[in-house]
């Protein structure tokens, strides 16, 4: 090779590069004016949204920096209690719903092109990103809050376990492994979904047999047995008449498979023996997988039905509850998103028949509660500045959540 020619293919290296580097910037933008559109409320009078204020805020308020390790509803919470630790620190009350909401903003945004990491050999990489602020999701409940900010974290889990091994010098491979182990912690931390996902990583060492895939590995099985330990002593309990197998067809084809490639108004519509005959094709689509043998895209649809399942297992005894769209729609945001992940990343074997359910897909989310109404104003500012000079009752999103603050001479 001649010095031309390693110039020449030195300059098309960073050609690329670059151009992937302007994609990134424009893909991050479009995710953050969709985020805009279809929750603008959130930024144009950001609020605090149920446990935003009556766990975290409150929490961070009465405690300090002791609530980052304190659990809720039976596991740890790290990245929310640290955007609370962060608001409380640097910024007056008054600014805190701004902080929280522009926080998720800049968070989901940075998931969102996670993908265009240079350690991802994939392809179809602008759908992967917007994907997560284009998902069917009704009344956008995941979206700009802290209470459910660990469903936004959770694809940086599978961004982490799809990356090949870092390369390049020593303080290059170091800090490539340290980012990696901080994303783990960090999401690993804030929700119980690298417990599900851990299978796959320790699936991963066995079949890499690579110093880094088994030390991921590792870092996986500490930081599950730490969160772990805290969902086993505290077990969430719901409470109802036990599980009905029609009730089940019905929450898999209308809610699952029906409200996700068709959309809530005509699934809504459509009689219960139609989710019966979706799950044959849900079979075959499965089987498409295992012939073509893409095994990310075999990962993340395994890992959505692994979510679907999970959420059947918690609300075992009361599945019914689950049926109406507007109830629990962030239980099926996951299992939603995986299988948007698995169709587009089998683009890369099958052609055309994903492109067709892509489209019914944004077609199914833009005619879901897209755009969500504002919420009511419950006017933060008249309480904010008076937090710790007097005892108050603040009323916050939804209707009937209030934040009990006492006075400065309570004990």
């Amino acid at each position: 090779m001649t010095v031309s020619d390693s110039l020449n293919g030195g300059a098309r290296n960073n050609g690329v590069k670059g151009k992937r580097s302007l994609e990134m910037v424009i893909v991050g933008l479009i995710s953050g004016f969709v985020l805009f559109v279809r929750k603008p409320d959130s930024l144009v009078n950001p609020q605090l949204w149920a446990e935003d204020g009556v766990i975290f805020f409150q929490q961070q308020l009465e405690l300090g920096l002791g609530a980052i390790f304190t659990p809720y509803n039976g596991y740890l919470h790290l990245a929310p209690r640290l955007v609370a630790a962060f608001a409380d620190r640097l910024f007056p009350y008054c600014w805190v719903p701004a902080v929280y909401n522009y926080l998720c903003l800049l968070i989901t945004i940075g998931v969102a092109v996670s993908v265009y990491s240079n350690r991802l050999s994939i392809s179809h990489r602008p759908l992967l990103a917007l994907s997560l602020v284009f998902v069917p999701h009704f009344e956008n409940e995941v979206f700009l809050n802290i209470t459910n900010l660990q469903w936004i974290l959770c694809p940086l889990l599978l961004v982490t376990l799809f990356k090949t091994a870092p390369s390049g010098n020593f303080f290059r491979k170091g800090l490539s492994v340290a980012s990696d182990f901080l994303l783990l912690l960090l999401c690993g931390l804030s929700g119980p979904f690298l417990l599900l996902l851990s299978p796959f990583f320790v699936g991963r060492a066995l079949i890499k047999r690579d110093s880094y895939s088994v030390v991921l590995a590792g870092v996986v099985f500490i930081i599950t047995l730490v969160q772990l330990s805290f969902i086993h002593s505290q077990p969430p309990e719901i409470q109802g008449e036990g599980p009905d197998l029609e009730v089940l067809l019905e929450l898999i084809g209308k809610r699952f498979l029906g409200e996700l490639f068709l959309g809530v108004t005509i699934s809504a519509g459509l009689p219960s023996f139609i989710w019966v005959l979706l799950l044959p094709l849900f079979c075959v689509y499965f089987w498409k997988i295992l012939q073509a043998r893409h095994w990310r895209s075999m990962v993340c649809l395994s890992f959505g039905v692994i979510l679907f399942l999970a959420v059947l297992y918690k609300f075992k005894n009361d599945w019914g509850i689950l049926l109406p769209s507007s109830n629990g729609p962030r239980y099926f945001f996951l299992p939603y998103l995986m299988t948007i992940w698995s169709i587009i990343l089998l683009q890369e074997k099958i052609k055309i028949s994903g492109w067709i359910a892509l489209l019914f897909i944004l077609i199914a989310s833009l005619t879901s509660g897209f755009r969500s109404d504002p919420l009511p104003d419950k006017a933060w500012h008249n309480y904010c500045e008076r937090i710790g000079e007097e005892p108050l009752v603040v009323p916050i999103n939804p209707e009937g959540w209030k934040i009990r603050i006492e006075g400065p001479d309570s004990e």
